[in-house]
C-alpha cells in the first residue's frame, strides 16, 4: 500500500490560501524557506496569524536570503528592508510576551522553497513563501507530500539547522571545514 499522498498547487492565489492555512492548522512547527522577504507577503494578514499561532505555542523557523551568483540581481531594497524589520519586530513581540511558540529567523544564501506543517506535510515548489502574495505575473506550482517517514526526516533536519549554529549551510561549508577554499571558481 502506498503511504504517500500528492496534491498539486498551482497560482499564486492558491499557494498564499494554503500558505495560510498552514500556519492556522499547525499545531506543533511551521518551516518556511523562501528565497526572499517582503512586505508583500510579511503583511498585516501574515503578522496576525503567525502572532495566534505563536501564542498556542507553534515554533516558526523562517530562512530567507538569495543571493544572484553574479551579485546583479537583487528584490528591490526598500521591500526587503521593510520585510527584515517586520522579522524583527515579531521576534521582538514573541519574545516579550513569552509566546508559547518560538520565532527563528535564519538569513542565509538559499534559494529554497519549502513549506512544512508540523509532521503532516512538506510542500516543495516555485513560490517564494515569504515574498509573494496573492498575485503573480509568473506561474506558480508545487508539490504538498503527505507522507509521514518522508516528512519527518525533513522537518527534522531543517529544524537542526535552524537551532544550530555550526551546521554547514552548503555544500563547500561542509567542505571547508577539512580544506580552505579560494573565493575563487
Amino acid at each position: 500500500i502506498n503511504k504517500t499522498k500528492i496534491l498539486d498547487i498551482e497560482n499564486a492565489k492558491n499557494h498564499r490560501e494554503v500558505f495560510l492555512k498552514t500556519i492556522e492548522e499547525a499545531k506543533e512547527n511551521v518551516i518556511i524557506y523562501s528565497g526572499w522577504a517582503t512586505d508583500y507577503s510579511i503583511n498585516l494578514t501574515f503578522k496576525k496569524i503567525l502572532k495566534n499561532a505563536l501564542v498556542r505555542g507553534v515554533n516558526f523557523y523562517l530562512g530567507y536570503g538569495y543571493e544572484d551568483s553574479r551579485k546583479n540581481k537583487e528584490v528591490k531594497k526598500e521591500e526587503r528592508i521593510q520585510a527584515e524589520k517586520e522579522l524583527k519586530s515579531l521576534q521582538e513581540w514573541s519574545a516579550t510576551i513569552e509566546s508559547k511558540g518560538k520565532l527563528y529567523v535564519l538569513k542565509f544564501p538559499n534559494h529554497k522553497k519549502i513549506l512544512t506543517c508540523d509532521y503532516r506535510y512538506i510542500i516543495c515548489g516555485s513560490y517564494n513563501w515569504l515574498s509573494n502574495n496573492k498575485v503573480s505575473r509568473n506561474e506558480e506550482f508545487s508539490v504538498q507530500i503527505f507522507n509521514k517517514k518522508y516528512t519527518k526526516e525533513k522537518v527534522d533536519s531543517f529544524i537542526y539547522q535552524f537551532e544550530n549554529n555550526n551546521y554547514p549551510k552548503n555544500r563547500r561549508g561542509f567542505l571547508n571545514k577539512f580544506y580552505q577554499f579560494s573565493d575563487y571558481e
